[in-house]
């Protein structure tokens, strides 16, 4: 796992023109950081109280929220495919009607192995929307995303309570477009070890045992992949009949420390392709699919995304950062927004125990721009989950909280309720 960071510098966003700015401010991290890599969400609150940092500003709340970057056009190849023969990783190979094409999102096209079926519309009937749709590369933040973040921001303000506010964003561009697009501060800083000490070289990170991690918790969901996989038959009637075999055709392994088969192909290219219309106000499957329908879907995308990231040791490699910013809550400004992924979500409510219920989407849902707030003050931690309503007159939507005090905090799992 990742030990907590000492004064790790902050790097200045890579911002174009005049609001360009030079890093300042450091990230440090306590000494609980360790335990708190490892516990429930009680330890958090415990281990604040340890160190002395709860009512360490008892007249003034501090807050860090933790976002999933802007709405992006998706990959259309899939890196990690079904096992030969089964090795399609096109969305279209999937589908009868092929997915909106790179000139509809506005983007390259992934590149394709010639005759492995590796894009998405290997799976469907008709194309996925194509890039110029999508008006963006693939993986970079779409036009609408980016207004929808940026409409986000200004109600953020309230949300947040300061203007004196704090953006960090992870060393991905669309990480730094949506922080910029937010307009919460002048000046956007990247740290790329806050979100993965690993891929940062930070001293002391050790590479998770992605194989035995994957298969462990493979094991221990055999009932709800058992559930997700019952639902790939009606995902692949709104798909139509690809290149590629049914979805429910396709076994699912672990090969290489990854969890591979019809239940990744389904979620990680379909539907988080229809998540990314859907926030990026598309049509969502060819106007096949309705939001309840959706919401019953997505259980294939949270199963495979708990099976393949929910295991402690990745969580530990994606959250630890974070975790340790929340305990160096002295040094904090008011108001701190930090721009990740939804893998350092799923990180956080891994390791933490939480859940959450927000907007109109499914639970424990991680679309764009969704994420969750800590309010930090005396003698209490409040956790807000907090989401893109999709509704014009009130872009955000702040989930209900629940408050830990320092006498009772033994729970080993918080909920967040919508309001």
């Amino acid at each position: 796992w990742c030990p907590p960071r000492e004064g790790t510098p902050l790097r200045a966003a890579r911002l174009a023109g005049p609001a360009a700015a030079a890093g300042g401010g450091r990230v440090g991290a306590g000494g609980g950081a360790r335990e708190m890599a490892r516990a429930p969400a009680a330890v958090l609150l415990r281990a604040l109280a340890a160190l002395g940092l709860l009512g360490a500003r008892a007249s003034q709340e501090t807050r860090v929220l933790l976002l999933r970057h802007c709405p992006r056009a998706p990959y259309p190849a899939d890196r990690h495919p079904p096992l030969a023969p089964n090795n399609y990783t096109h969305l279209d190979d999937f589908s009868a009607q092929p997915f909106p094409s790179s000139a509809k999102w506005g983007a390259t096209a992934g590149m394709c192995t010639p005759n492995n079926y590796t894009h998405l519309d290997d799976f469907s009937a008709q194309p996925f929307p194509s890039s110029a749709k999508w008006g963006a590369s693939a993986g970079m933040c779409t036009p609408n995303g980016l207004k929808l973040a940026t409409f986000m921001g200004e109600m953020l303000l309230t949300v947040l309570g300061s203007r004196q506010i704090e953006a960090i964003a992870d060393d991905v561009q669309r990480c730094e477009d949506s922080a910029v697009a937010l307009g919460l501060t002048k000046h956007v800083h990247v740290d790329q070890a806050l979100f993965d000490p690993l891929s940062a070289k930070v001293s002391g990170c050790a590479q998770p045992d992605w194989e035995g991690t994957v298969t462990a918790e493979v094991e221990q969901a055999r009932d709800k992949l058992g559930s997700a996989r019952s639902l790939l038959p009606r995902l692949q009637e709104i798909l139509g009949k690809g290149v590629a075999p049914p979805l429910s055709d396709i076994p699912d392994v672990v090969a290489d420390g990854y969890f591979v088969g019809g239940i990744r192909a389904a979620s990680e290219s379909i539907i988080e392709t229809f998540k990314l219309e859907k926030t990026s106000f598309m049509p969502m499957a060819w106007g096949k699919l309705s939001d309840a329908e959706f919401r019953k879907l997505y259980t294939v995308r949270r199963t495979y995304f708990e099976v393949m990231y929910g295991g402690r040791d990745i969580a530990q490699r994606y959250a630890s950062g974070i975790l340790a910013k929340l305990l160096a809550v002295a040094a904090l400004p008011p108001a701190t927004v930090l721009v990740g992924h939804d893998i350092q979500l799923e990180a956080v409510h891994t390791l933490l125990g939480i859940s959450w219920q927000c907007g109109p989407f499914a639970t424990n849902s991680t679309p764009p721009l969704s994420g969750i707030m800590f309010t930090l003050a005396e003698n209490s931690v409040k956790v807000q989950s907090v989401c893109p309503s999709l509704q014009d007159s009130s872009p955000v939507v702040v989930g209900g909280m629940l408050r830990l005090q320092t006498a009772g905090a033994s729970c080993r799992r918080l909920t967040f309720q919508l309001c």
